[in-house]
């Protein structure tokens, strides 16, 4: 299994994920709360056929604005497979699409899982 972890502490950090490829699981640790200025404007990350586990630690994404109007599939991850979330807080989340929204993914093929 092509396994990998990330340590996100800003929202750099977390577009780094975009680089990656052929991940079957990805663990995503937010070490700190991250504040996303008003002019970001975030495009999703599309990792189909990989499983997403984040821990947030208590920490929180602020601020994420996607403004997707002629796309679908809009949140932090586009497409995904599996989600577990863990201690992860969203505040203040505008999402603007034509379709398939979700604020943390538009679309899990299997199963999602928050706690906390």
């Amino acid at each position: 299994m092509n396994h990998k972890t990330l340590i996100v502490k800003n929202i750099k950090d977390l577009e780094k994920i975009r680089n990656m490829k052929n991940i079957e699981r990805l663990t995503i640790f937010i070490m700190k709360d991250i504040y996303i200025q008003d002019e970001y404007n975030y495009t999703p990350i599309e990792l189909e056929n990989t499983d997403v586990v984040i821990y947030g630690l208590c920490n929180g994404i602020y601020n994420l604005q996607i403004n997707n109007r002629n796309k679908n599939n809009a949140g932090l991850f586009g497409n995904i497979r599996n989600l577990y979330v863990r201690n992860l807080k969203l505040s203040n989340v505008v999402i603007k699409s034509n379709e398939i929204n979700g604020t943390l993914a538009a679309r899990v093929a299997e199963n999602i899982e928050i706690d906390g």
